[in-house]
């Protein structure tokens, strides 16, 4: 079985949730900097069959698989982790006003001080 290592958490935490395993145990590097990097190794499939590590890699890098797929266990996932980013910095950044914005059958949080560029594809 081939290993694919991930050292972004989001993305690992999105392969934990729909049932990958790790083929080793993650590992923890300390850069120059004094930053602390995790990176995890995980099986090329879920443990329960149905998905396959490549495949969703693909889907999550990729803006209109949520579009076209609203109800699939990884587009939740995304928005999910989305909201959080946007709570997350709008608690550490004291500033600005979030404000809900539902497309299809979704919604996301939108800080109203974002530019352009951040909100580019959020609701294509």
């Amino acid at each position: 079985m081939n290993t694919q290592k991930i050292d972004d958490v989001n993305v690992a935490a999105m392969l934990f949730t729909i049932g990958f395993t790790q083929d080793r145990k993650a590992i923890q590097l300390k850069k120059r900097n004094g930053k602390v990097k995790f990176v995890y190794f995980f099986k090329s499939r879920s443990e329960c069959g149905e998905y396959q590590l490549k495949e969703c890699l693909e889907a999550w890098g990729d803006d209109s698989f949520v579009e076209q797929n609203p109800f699939h266990p990884l587009s939740v996932i995304k928005a999910h982790t989305h909201n959080r980013n946007q709570l997350l910095s709008e608690i550490k950044s004291g500033a600005g006003t979030l404000t809900e914005v539902e497309h299809g059958s979704g919604s996301a949080l939108i800080n109203l001080a974002a530019s352009a560029e951040s909100l580019e594809g959020l609701c294509s």
